[in-house]
């Protein structure tokens, strides 16, 4: 459904532009100087249907930013199916970055 859709939506507007919140370029630049890597922004799997904010190639790990609102319920339970997609189909480690240390994915939040 998700794929049909995203097709459906290029061949009558075009490629999909995607959002990039306000910190997300500062913090995987950190990340790639941190980890010494380079990280593919707005990595696309087709397969999936998914863009995620970044992906190293050669370390095989991708990069997601979690801005407060990843903390709702509903989001949270679509972000934990999302990323366990991701993981299975890439084979790959999945790294959250939070925008704020006060965000955290605990079990009092779950």
């Amino acid at each position: 459904m998700r794929i049909a859709a995203i097709k459906h939506i290029e061949e009558f507007r075009g490629p999909l532009k995607c959002n990039v919140g306000k910190l997300e370029k500062p913090l995987l630049d950190q990340q790639e100087i941190n980890n010494k890597c380079i990280i593919t922004r707005h990595h696309h799997i087709k397969k999936l249907g998914y863009q995620v904010d970044g992906y190293d190639k050669i370390n095989n790990i991708v990069y997601e930013v979690y801005e407060p609102w990843h903390l709702k319920p509903k989001n949270k339970i679509h972000d934990l199916q999302r990323q366990k997609e991701i993981m299975e189909y890439l084979q790959c480690r999945f790294s959250i970055i939070y925008t704020e240390p006060s965000i955290i994915w605990d079990k009092n939040n779950a």
